[in-house]
């Protein structure tokens, strides 16, 4: 038996460049094993075995390979099937994701293609998710951004939408703009507004009703802003952690789409310049193998009482 994760004992985030901590009161109940990551691992290896040709479902495959550092085999054959002119911000997404992921040449996307798009696209109406999909493309290829426009475009949306996808969509887009602290400042609310239209399964755990793939999008989201802006609001840390520790909870999920971004948010945050994610391991050994989500109750030896400690990242 390994040592099992003692989340609920102790464990807190870390905040590197913010002068003013938040007093968190809930912890992580654990943290991405082994035998985690050999689970996803597979997920993403069966889409990819069976030759995809749904640049959705290559794209989300190789993202998740990507966050734990597996190489995606035959990746030319497979990025073969996507060496088409791109139409749509959708499919531009997808190629030009693939493509940085993997730096294979026959996943290479067409910067004029592109440029045109973002000419034809970026205006005042263009629905979020096209834009945010037109953004990190732009990204993606190197291609300069007018960051005043797009934040003009996004200050419309939001008078319009502050639904969690499109505030996540928001907040995504702005941690690629390269937008100085000052700048983002206006849109920090934003996170506490996410956030709060999160419901609450208990009194450690937080998700979204429309299910585990925008749990796992709005996480993503929040934690790149964050790193983006270099500070965490007041209030929004406790938050964050609870909705952590329901993607934790849902680890074991086989969907495509959720998987790469439940691994892909889980990645963000144990990476972040800004957030340190601690879980503090306990030499109590308890029956972890048989896939347990939530630590069970142990009790120490009054006779030996001793109990030893280490710190864990939250993705080691």
């Amino acid at each position: 038996m390994r040592p099992f994760v003692i989340g609920f004992l102790f464990s807190l985030i870390l905040i590197i460049r913010s002068s003013q901590i938040d007093q968190s009161n809930t912890v992580f109940i654990g943290s991405i094993t082994a035998r985690d990551k050999d689970h996803f691992r597979a997920v993403f290896a069966k889409h990819l075995s069976e030759l995809p040709s749904e640049a959705f479902i290559i794209y989300h495959a190789i993202l998740g390979s990507h966050c734990l550092d597996v190489k995606v085999p035959n990746i030319d054959s497979i990025c073969s099937t996507l060496n088409k002119p791109v139409t749509n911000a959708e499919e531009s997404f997808y190629a030009s994701s693939i493509y940085k992921l993997t730096g294979s040449s026959k996943c290479k996307v067409s910067t004029a293609e592109v440029e045109t798009l973002s000419k034809q696209l970026l205006v005042e109406d263009i629905p979020i998710e096209s834009l945010f999909y037109l953004i990190s493309s732009m990204k993606n290829l190197d291609i300069k951004i007018d960051a005043n426009r797009v934040s003009t475009i996004l200050g419309k949306i939001k008078a319009k939408d502050t639904s969690p996808m499109t505030l996540s969509f928001m907040l995504h887009i702005l941690s690629q703009l390269g937008l100085t602290k000052s700048a983002l400042s206006g849109y920090s609310s934003s996170v506490g507004d996410v956030l709060d239209q999160a419901g609450e399964i208990s009194d450690n755990q937080l998700f979204y009703i429309k299910g585990l793939y925008t749990s796992a999008f709005v996480a993503k989201s929040v934690v790149e802003f964050l790193t983006a802006y270099g500070e965490v609001p007041k209030g929004v840390e406790n938050k964050l952690v609870k909705l952590f520790n329901y993607l934790y909870t849902r680890r074991q999920t086989t969907n495509i789409r959720a998987s790469a971004y439940l691994v892909a948010a889980f990645k963000s945050l144990a990476y972040s310049s800004l957030l340190m994610p601690v879980v503090i391991e306990s030499s109590v050994k308890t029956n972890e193998d048989l896939g347990l989500s939530i630590p069970p109750t142990f009790s120490v030896d009054r006779a030996n009482p001793t109990l030893n400690l280490r710190f864990k990242g939250y993705l080691d």
